[in-house]
């Protein structure tokens, strides 16, 4: 179901939005537009657009059918939530707030948990099962300590977030940044780039300035930032993730930002996206070699990969765009014409593309199939639409046919015993009604060991399962 997720790149620092192996589309149109302006990076996740939005003091986070636009969730959060990062799993939202860390599952409409911190979180990635917060602690006026928490999905004991602090001589004003990748963290704050494994610090890198490294990305054993400015040079710098040493830097005449790794190709954007004087730069991964620069465009938004294709938000005097770029050299594919400023990563499947900015918007993609015969890719929600169509074109069915005969896309052909619902086959929970599809031992619900299904007590915990 990899081509129905986002739910770990954009907006987490710890991932680049790239998406290799997949099939860019060739041209695109509005589907729907809605009229919240998302006050974080959207997210999709079992065929539903999920962000938060924020009025005056109020935050709500939101959900939408990605097919229709129309609104499935709504959860009204504490005044204290300001989101100050958000991500997801395979299963549940997350997201930093001004009180710590809590999680969401949108198929029950509710907060599952939330772990409070004595500090507002600054950054949140998602790597796998776990979800990294960084915290300052009460007292951030003094060098004291980086605070990660990790909230592992061992067993779906999620009420049990470990929580661990790691002391570090560079302290942690705000603002910090966070990368996660194989179970190591990379977090940058004042002037030092530090590698954990779990409590310990594995390595730590000076960076010659004050402030933290901007935009961390880790990438195939290598860690890519942004460093320099306001008084020193600009450069982009790459860190061999295991020992910190530094691989190689690239001077700059501009600053950098946003950066994306896929291949052997670092991307950035360059230059100032606030006064309009920004561009797209690419680099060789290996040496940090300017392989092409494009400063026709004027970006707005964070890059996202797909295969052999850049996709960026642009503005121009005539309008807000959405603009492909060839990953090879830069030259513009297509742009279409949206009805926002694309200001997040935009979210680019294969049943749908989703930016955000003064609006959410969501276009239909459009995928070259042969020379003559493009086809466009029209979501029809999270597993199929009950009334008998293809759950990639649309393109009516009858209930005994294995595939579409339209597209030859595989249909679906398990249901769900609670609801009927049609199910891809993979997944552990239904997408309609949420039915746990897992056949395997119960679990204790207190500390997540397996049972037999006749104790009166966890033999774990003690726990009463009457």
């Amino acid at each position: 179901m990899e081509d129905r997720n986002y739910s770990l790149a954009g907006g987490d620092a710890g991932r680049t939005a790239s998406r290799p192996d997949g099939t860019p589309p060739s041209d695109a149109e509005v589907r729907w537009e809605t009229p919240i302006e998302p006050d974080a990076q959207p997210l999709v996740l079992d065929g539903g657009v999920y962000t938060t939005v924020r009025e005056f003091d109020d935050t709500d986070l939101v959900g939408y059918r990605l097919d229709d636009g129309s609104g499935t969730f709504r959860l009204d959060l504490p005044d204290d939530y300001r989101i100050r990062g958000f991500g997801a799993d395979s299963r549940r939202l997350y997201a930093a707030t001004g009180e710590g860390v809590a999680a969401f599952d949108p198929r029950t409409e509710r907060t599952e948990w939330s772990v409070e911190l004595d500090a507002a979180t600054q950054r949140l990635a998602v790597d796998g099962s776990d979800v990294y917060v960084v915290n300052p602690g009460s007292n951030v006026r003094d060098d004291l300590v980086v605070r990660i928490a990790t909230f592992p999905d061992g067993n779906q004991s999620y009420s049990r977030g470990i929580v661990y602090e790691v002391e570090s001589n560079a302290g942690v004003p705000r603002p910090s940044e966070l990368a996660v990748a194989d179970g190591s963290a990379f977090v940058s704050v004042r002037g030092t780039l530090i590698r954990y494994d779990g409590r310990e610090s594995v390595w730590e890198a000076t960076l010659d300035q004050s402030g933290p490294a901007e935009s961390l990305v880790v990438h195939d054993r290598s860690l890519y930032c942004s460093v320099g400015g306001s008084g020193s040079q600009p450069s982009l710098r790459a860190y061999d993730a295991a020992t910190g040493t530094t691989a190689w830097e690239t001077r700059l005449g501009e600053s950098a930002s946003a950066i994306a790794a896929v291949g052997e190709t670092v991307l950035a954007v360059v230059g100032d996206i606030a006064v309009g004087a920004a561009g797209v730069a690419a680099f060789d991964a290996t040496d940090g070699t300017r392989q092409w620069e494009a400063f026709d465009l004027t970006p707005t938004s964070p890059l996202s990969v797909v295969g052999e294709t850049v996709f960026v938000g642009t503005e121009e005097a005539t309008g807000t765009s959405l603009t492909a770029l060839d990953l090879a050299d830069g030259t513009e594919s297509w742009h279409v014409d949206v009805p926002t400023r694309v200001e997040y990563h935009p979210v680019v499947l294969d049943d749908g593309i989703v930016v955000g900015g003064d609006s959410l918007v969501c276009l239909d993609p459009v995928v070259e199939t042969t020379a003559d015969a493009p086809t466009r890719t029209r979501a029809t929600g999270a597993s199929g639409d009950e009334s008998g169509q293809c759950p990639s074109c649309g393109a009516a069915v009858s209930s005994d046919e294995a595939f579409c005969a339209d597209c030859g896309t595989k249909l679906p052909d398990e249901t769900c015993p609670e609801c009927e619902e049609p199910l891809d086959g993979d997944e552990a929970f239904c997408p309609q009604c949420g039915h746990d599809l897992d056949d395997s031992d119960p679990a204790c619900p207190d500390c997540g060991a397996d049972i037999d299904g006749d104790e009166a007590f966890c033999p774990q915990c003690g726990h009463s399962l009457d």
